[in-house]
């Protein structure tokens, strides 16, 4: 612990100098996660990509964000982030009487706004948090952290414009024989432009994203979601975005929202990967306002790859780094996501599915509830036995269907204090050739995170 209490200290200091400096507002903040996680699943389902051995049921897991905001003037602006873990209680670095490990500890925000004088132009420099529009699950596209550059500003009090560039990646100090063959190739950066049309009772959100990849980055294998995954032999890649998203509000307390994008991949190495790969995502969610919660009814379908063998043919949707929240074991709504929803990286290509939820019930004072029902099947022609995964969850063929519930509870205990209970089971039902048994097919998960923000 004496490089975390060091470096709190540090962090101390820095604060008080600023304190004492200048007449700016210093806005210190804190989130503490302490999550136990019982989980149960089958040995086609429980491979390591799930954060579970097939012989481990039980984790405890911790995480700590501590950082801060230093206000200067309306115009200026600096924030700051960072983070220790998440690591189980146990695993290296946190076993008794030890020292935090270094690989557990980074910095997750470090960024400056500025507003560009005389005008209403703000720009965000820096490691910040960078998304796509997403209305009705979460962004299936990119909602994340990069280091780049965000220029954004209204046009009039309706219409507002954004753009940013991400490096994403950049492997310059790479050597050796690879990498000097494929000097200038070494980079992965990310260019989009967002508006936003905001009218009374509706809003729109088109955009548009490109990424260009090169063949000497690891981005090609990494959490950037360009799928397939290739190596550096198969050269550079360039990959380009059209989507949308819709809000209608004017008949609340009934909503409805949209969310729609098309992409398309080339690569310049077609004879050890394929020439190109396109595919398209929708999702829509309906829902209603009550005293009693919001019931919704929520649906996505995103394409899949067709009848072929290995790389050919591929048509699903690509990805960033997606944040499709949809259910709490598939995908990614989970308050420490730490578990077994990581087979798919939260990403909802090649699937489409159903959901039934009914958010924010309250019928005591602080503790409200979540359920939802969903319904999934995959969209990947089951000819393709090519990209099949050691998961069967993070493949899903049009023969497979997956059914999932999901229980989850908030109580406020304190004012900036509370506990969350996530019950989710999840059932699978694979096609004949995929060969998982019946014993293997199931997924129960229980979670208990205690939660301190201030």
């Amino acid at each position: 612990m004496k490089k975390l209490t060091t470096l709190v200290l540090a962090a101390g200091l820095v604060v008080s100098s600023f304190a004492g400096a200048s007449a700016g507002e210093f806005k210190p903040n804190a989130q503490f996660i302490n999550q136990y996680e019982f989980a149960d699943a089958g040995s086609a389902l429980a491979k390591s990509p799930t954060g579970f051995g097939v012989d481990e049921n039980f984790k405890a897991s911790t995480r700590l964000r501590l950082g801060f905001d230093y206000i200067a003037s309306e115009n200026l602006s600096g924030t700051f982030l960072f983070q220790v873990g998440p690591f189980d209680y146990g695993d290296s670095g946190s076993e008794l009487d030890s020292a935090v490990s270094d690989n557990s500890m980074k910095v997750r925000l470090a960024y400056v706004d500025w507003i560009v004088p005389t005008t209403d132009v703000q720009v965000r420099m820096g490691f910040q948090p960078v998304s796509l529009p997403a209305f009705a699950f979460g962004s299936a596209v990119l909602d994340s952290r990069g280091a780049g550059i965000t220029v954004s500003a209204p046009i009039n009090e309706n219409i507002a414009l954004s753009t940013f560039w991400i490096r994403a990646e950049s492997d310059d100090n790479n050597t050796g024989a690879a990498a000097a063959a494929g000097a200038g190739h070494d980079d992965a950066d990310i260019f989009a432009i967002v508006g936003d049309f905001t009218y009374d009772g509706f809003r729109v959100a088109p955009w548009a994203a490109y990424m260009s990849v090169g063949s000497q980055t690891d981005a090609h294998n990494s959490g950037f979601g360009l799928y397939p995954s290739v190596g550096a032999a198969a050269g550079d890649v360039t990959a380009w975005y059209l989507g949308t998203s819709f809000e209608l509000s004017m008949f609340d307390p009934f909503m409805f929202t949209l969310d729609a994008y098309y992409s398309d991949a080339s690569w310049d190495a077609p004879a050890t990967q394929a020439e190109d790969m396109s595919g398209f995502f929708v999702g829509a969610a309906a829902a209603y306002k009550t005293q009693w919660g919001t019931p919704a009814l929520k649906a996505w379908y995103a394409s899949g790859n067709d009848n072929g063998t290995g790389r050919d043919d591929l048509g699903q949707p690509l990805a960033m780094v997606s944040c499709f929240a949809a259910t709490s074991i598939m995908f990614d709504d989970q308050v420490l996501d730490n578990g077994v929803a990581s087979p798919r990286n939260a990403n909802p290509a090649g699937t489409w599915g159903v959901v039934l939820e009914w958010a924010d019930m309250s019928f005591i004072e602080k503790l409200s509830h979540t359920a939802r029902i969903a319904y999934m099947e995959g969209t990947n022609e089951d000819t393709n036995t090519g990209m099949r995964t050691s998961n069967a969850l993070a493949y899903l063929e049009d023969d497979d269907n997956v059914i999932e519930f999901n229980f989850n509870s908030t109580y406020e205990i304190y004012k900036n204090f509370s506990a969350h209970l996530e019950l989710g089971w999840l059932t699978a039902d694979f096609g004949d050739a995929r060969n998982v048994h019946d014993a293997d097919d199931d997924i129960f998960r229980s979670a208990l995170a205690f939660v301190y923000t201030f």
